[in-house]
């Protein structure tokens, strides 16, 4: 079975399991407000499983300018997926704990995410508020999330998918003809970066998603064969090569509502990414997005994990069957 055959396999195994529970018109709560392409695959993959419902959306809102007076007339609450379950980015979980507590009346549906704590004492206390909701359905994106959930909510409620990116049809969109033969090294700069050192067989550009690009903090991260690279949260430049461009990475304050406001961002940023990953042939990733991704575009990939193994734990549940796709050790 080809990657494209198993992507597609993947598609139909959520629309069997999701699609019978949508069943009335509904909300989508927690859409991104920024720039991390990541999530704006995640969402543009919901989109795109939404068109195969007979129902429609009433209202949507990201988690910092929602209206509870309109989500009381839906019957279903919809909820963003990705890897925000946890401690790490907790107005998101705390924006779902509240839903659940207030509207115990609505079915919840939790689209596929990734669980992780620093703090393990408080994982307990949110499942229960999530297990005491009657018609709540959990979707997790890895088996490492299903098995920490499993211990705390009620098997019935829990759902083991595939990320909603995999609805994302990278070949209807627009793409620059570019050239194809470097190696990227795709280096996330946030709080999940763990440290990693290893020596480059080749020439590499080290950049994060183009959307965190910040004039102002622009590093050349340029690798050359031989030299040695060393991950970590305050990592130094490196030595620019030349035949690719070199831009650096770092978050930028966007304006919160960003994501909301402005109609076709969503688009923008998606399209930003498939012409970055346009220029690689082979990516070495940090970021499971960055992963995703590269399959969509049938690139070559390595995996190298983030401190809690999101991206291990992702291929170890769904990719390991899929053609050029590798695990870095």
């Amino acid at each position: 079975m080809s990657n494209r055959d198993k992507i597609l396999s993947y598609r139909d195994l959520i629309k069997k399991k999701l699609i019978p529970l949508i069943n009335a018109d509904y909300v989508l709560l927690d859409v991104p407000n920024h720039p991390n392409i990541g999530d704006n695959l995640i969402w543009e993959g919901e989109l795109r499983f939404l068109e195969n419902i007979h129902y429609k959306c009433i209202y949507s809102a990201n988690v910092h300018n929602w209206d509870e007076n309109k989500i009381k007339d839906a019957k279903i609450i919809l909820f963003h997926g990705g890897g925000n379950w946890g401690d790490l980015y907790r107005e998101c979980q705390e924006h779902r704990l509240y839903i659940a507590e207030k509207f115990k009346d609505k079915r919840i549906i939790i689209f596929p995410q990734t669980v992780w704590y620093n703090n393990k004492s408080i994982l307990p206390i949110d499942c229960k508020i999530f297990n005491n909701h009657a018609d709540i359905h959990i979707c997790l994106r890895d088996q490492m999330s299903m098995d920490i959930l499993s211990n705390y909510v009620d098997a019935k409620k829990l759902y083991l998918l595939p990320d909603m990116a995999f609805f994302v049809d990278v070949e209807a969109m627009p793409m620059r003809k570019v050239r194809n033969d470097c190696i990227l090294f795709m280096l996330r700069t946030d709080s999940e970066i763990d440290d990693i050192t290893f020596k480059l067989e080749s020439d590499f550009d080290v950049k994060d998603w183009p959307t965190f690009s910040n004039n102002k903090n622009e590093r050349n991260l340029g690798m050359e064969k031989g030299a040695e690279i060393s991950l970590h949260m305050d990592m130094e430049a490196g030595k620019q090569k030349s035949g690719c461009s070199l831009i650096g990475s770092a978050h930028k304050i966007f304006p919160l509502f960003i994501g909301l406001n402005r109609k076709n961002n969503r688009e923008r940023y998606i399209y930003k990414g498939i012409n970055f990953f346009s220029n690689y042939e082979i990516i070495y990733t940090t970021r499971l997005h960055g992963l995703i991704l590269g399959i969509l575009m049938d690139k070559k990939v390595i995996i190298v994990d983030n401190k809690y193994n999101k991206c291990k734990n992702y291929y170890d549940t769904w990719l390991r069957e899929f053609d050029n796709i590798e695990l870095m050790s």
